[in-house]
């Protein structure tokens, strides 16, 4: 577990001692507002520890970093038992889960919004049929070895997809164009995701 275990022990020990449940949400929102518990985060025993202590995840919405860490311990490891102390179970060493997101109760749904250079504002995308969006982009221009800048391309344009895809819940038709100028061939790549 990367020794990760010594490093956060000690804190944890301290949050452990505390015998009042509201309390030992404070001090572990607190410890945990200083640690990044998400990107390249390990379990430790420590947090395995803490979280088999916890009956369920914060009510209080102040306590934003209780709740995230909980949601990502509970996807890892699942929902925990009644609060008992102490256990000594193995933290998993699998790949990391990340938990899924869901927008705060009682908020409207987002609308993507977009530049339109006609009316020079920010307007609420609206497909042309249903929700199905037919996407043309420009690939890279291949004329010699791959570089990082082929892959930009690749990448960003596909997040982007995603987000159309799998947040908005379009139906999307991308296509990219690569060209090759060694052959002066411009070939398509269509691909429906």
């Amino acid at each position: 577990m990367a020794g990760s275990t010594t490093e956060h022990a000690p804190d944890y020990t301290a949050i452990l001692g505390i015998s009042d449940e509201a309390a030992r949400l404070r001090a572990l929102d607190a410890y945990l507002s200083t640690r990044s518990y998400l990107q390249g985060f390990a379990l430790s025993q420590a947090d395995v520890d803490v979280f088999r202590q916890l009956s369920g995840p914060p009510a209080d919405p102040q306590l934003f970093h209780v709740a995230r860490w909980f949601r990502h311990v509970t996807a890892i490891l699942g929902s925990p038992p009644a609060a008992r102390p102490p256990c000594g179970l193995q933290a998993s060493r699998g790949r990391r889960a990340q938990p899924t997101w869901s927008p705060p109760a009682g908020s409207e749904p987002c609308q993507l919004r977009l530049y339109n250079s006609l009316t020079r504002r920010k307007d609420v995308f609206v497909p042309q049929d249903g929700r199905r969006v037919t996407w043309y982009c420009c690939g890279p221009t291949v004329y010699d070895a791959s570089h990082m800048g082929h892959a930009r391309s690749y990448i960003s344009f596909d997040i982007l997809r995603r987000v159309l895809r799998d947040y908005f819940k379009f139906d999307v038709f991308y296509c990219m164009n690569i060209t090759d100028i060694d052959d002066k061939v411009k070939g398509v790549l269509r691909i429906k995701f």
